[in-house]
């Protein structure tokens, strides 16, 4: 098929490991819709980062990512609360 494939930073991971079951399984519902659709409704742009970087809101969590349609690969660069995701 023509899924997409997504990688995770090790940042994203350790983070999602902390949240609690319900908050990081939301997070990761959406994650994994963005295989096949990887940019799902309510996806922006976001500005002011050397490549195109995209963020997915999840509640009060936000997830940044990159899409390599080459590879056809989604890339979760980070995954936080919204007053500290867009921190560099």
């Amino acid at each position: 098929m023509n899924d997409f494939e997504v990688q995770f930073k090790k940042e994203t991971i350790r983070f999602l490991e902390k949240l609690d079951k319900d908050t990081s399984s939301r997070i990761f519902k959406k994650i994994k819709s963005m295989r096949t659709n990887p940019f799902p409704q309510g996806t922006k742009i976001v500005v002011g980062h050397k490549e195109k970087t995209f963020r997915l809101r999840v509640g009060k969590y936000r997830i940044l990512y990159v899409t390599d349609f080459k590879r056809k690969t989604v890339i979760i660069i980070k995954i936080d609360k919204r007053e500290s995701v867009y921190d560099q």
